[in-house]
C-alpha cells in the first residue's frame, strides 16, 4: 500500500526532533511506517484544485493574458494588485470550500492549487478518518445479511437518554417519505402492539392519558383550534350555571391526565355534563372508573348532570346546584 511522501517526511523530521536524530529517531520511524502499512491505514492525500492542477497553461480571468508556469500565473497576480486567495475565491471558489469536513467551522486558505484546506485543526484531523469512511459509505444500500449483522449487534443494548434525546431532535419535524411509511408499516405488521397482552400499571396509563392531551393541545395550537374541546350544549349549560354561582368555572382542570368539564377550586367541586352518549353500559364503566381514579387523586366531589334532565327541567337543576353548593 503507497503511501504520501509528504506525510512520511513529517513522520521522520518529528522522530529526528524528538531523539535528536540518533540512530534510535531512524527505528522508531520505521517501526511507525511498518505499523500503519500494517494496518492498513492510508495516508491523507492533499486535495488539489484538478482544473488548475492539470492545466497545461494559464490564462488570467481579468486580462486574459496566458503563462505556461503556475509560477508565473501567480506572480501575475500582483500587476493586478491582489493575491492569490482573493484570485482564487473570484474565480475558483465553489460554496464547499472553506468549510470544515468534520464541524463545519471556516478554514484558512492554502495554495492556487490546493485552495483551501479540508479540516480546520488538528483535532478534526484525528476525526477526519472516520469521517471519511462515514461519506464514503453514504448511499450505499446494505445488503440483508450486513443489516441482520447489525441488527443482531445491537440487539439487547439500550440507548441512554441523551442519545435518544439527540435522535429525536434529529429527526424532530422531519417529513417521512411514502415510501419510508410503507416500509414502516409492513414490518409492523401482523406485530403485537407493545401494550397488547399485558396489564399496564395506573402511573403507565396517566403518563399515556397526558400524552394523548399533549398531542391534541399542539395539534390545535398549530391549526389554530380551540383546546379543550367542549359540546355547544355542554358549554351553553356550564354559561348558565356561572350566572348562579359566585366562584369561578375553571374550564381546563387536568387531574391525573383526564380533563374535567368544570371545576370550582373554591369548593373543590367537579361538575360534569353527561350528553346522551354517556347512556350506554361501556360509556357508563368507563365514566365510573375515570371518576374514581380523579376522586383517588384530588379528593374532589362530583355534581353530575344528564342532557335530558337539563332539557326537561333547568331551572329546578339550578335551584337546587344553589342551594348545595351556594
Amino acid at each position: 500500500m503507497k503511501t504520501t511522501t509528504q506525510f512520511q517526511k513529517k513522520i521522520k523530521r518529528a522522530c529526528d526532533v524528538r531523539f535528536n536524530n540518533s540512530f534510535l529517531g531512524v527505528v522508531v520511524f520505521s517501526l511507525l511506517m511498518c505499523s500503519l502499512l500494517f494496518c492498513g491505514v492510508v495516508m491523507p492525500k492533499r486535495c488539489y484544485n484538478r482544473e488548475i492542477k492539470e492545466a497545461s497553461e494559464f490564462t488570467c480571468g481579468i486580462c486574459n493574458a496566458t503563462f505556461k508556469t503556475l509560477l508565473s500565473f501567480v506572480g501575475h497576480f500582483r500587476a493586478h494588485r491582489m493575491t492569490s486567495k482573493n484570485y482564487y475565491d473570484q474565480f475558483y471558489r465553489t460554496e464547499k470550500d472553506g468549510i470544515c469536513k468534520v464541524c463545519g467551522k471556516q478554514t484558512k486558505y492554502a495554495t492556487l492549487s490546493t485552495g483551501y484546506r479540508p479540516i480546520c485543526s488538528k483535532k478534526c484531523g484525528s476525526l477526519n478518518w472516520a469521517y471519511c469512511n462515514q461519506q464514503a459509505n453514504i448511499g450505499k444500500k446494505q445488503s440483508a445479511e450486513t443489516k441482520r449483522k447489525r441488527s443482531q449487534t445491537l440487539m439487547g443494548h439500550r440507548l441512554s437518554e441523551a442519545t435518544k434525546k439527540k435522535i429525536g431532535d434529529a429527526n424532530r419535524g422531519k417529513k417521512m417519505s411514502a415510501e419510508a411509511c410503507k416500509a414502516i408499516a409492513e414490518g409492523h405488521k401482523g406485530k403485537p402492539s407493545g401494550a397488547k397482552g399485558r396489564k399496564q400499571s395506573p402511573e403507565e396509563k396517566e403518563q399515556r392519558r397526558k400524552s394523548a392531551i399533549r398531542v391534541a393541545e399542539e395539534f390545535c395550537k398549530k391549526h389554530g383550534s380551540k383546546f379543550p374541546f367542549k359540546g355547544k350544549k355542554e358549554v351553553a349549560f356550564l354559561e348558565e350555571l356561572q350566572k348562579h354561582l359566585p366562584y369561578n368555572i375553571d374550564l381546563d382542570f387536568r387531574p391525573c391526565g383526564y380533563i374535567l368539564d368544570g371545576y370550582v377550586v373554591e369548593l373543590n367541586l367537579a361538575i360534569e355534563f353527561d350528553e346522551r352518549w354517556h347512556n350506554g353500559p361501556a360509556e357508563k364503566k368507563k365514566d365510573a372508573l375515570r371518576q374514581s381514579n380523579i376522586q383517588k387523586s384530588t379528593g374532589c366531589t362530583f355534581h353530575r348532570v344528564s342532557e335530558d334532565d337539563w332539557k326537561e327541567d333547568s331551572v329546578s337543576i339550578i335551584e337546587e346546584f344553589k342551594r348545595l353548593y351556594c
